[in-house]
């Protein structure tokens, strides 16, 4: 409750979770609701990383763009 409402202060707030559906997910989506905030579920590392360089814009903003990052960070590497 008191980080949302400093962070709606400072330009809104983004949460990655890591598991959509999950009870973090749940819980956040919860919280976010009305609020200048969005939550992101399935984190990966190409997801943090994009988040953590584009702090600028709206959370939902980041939200996508930190979603799109992470699909395209999600490949086949090796193969038989």
């Amino acid at each position: 409750g008191e980080a949302l409402a400093r962070s709606e202060k400072e330009g809104g707030l983004l949460i990655l979770v890591d598991f959509p559906g999950g009870t973090p997910d749940n819980v956040c989506r919860r919280l976010a609701q009305g609020r200048n905030a969005a939550v992101a579920a399935g984190l990966n590392l190409a997801m943090l990383i994009h988040a953590l360089s584009h702090r600028d814009g709206s959370p939902r903003e980041a939200a996508g763009g930190a979603v799109e990052a992470g699909k395209k960070g999600i490949r086949v590497t090796v193969s038989s």
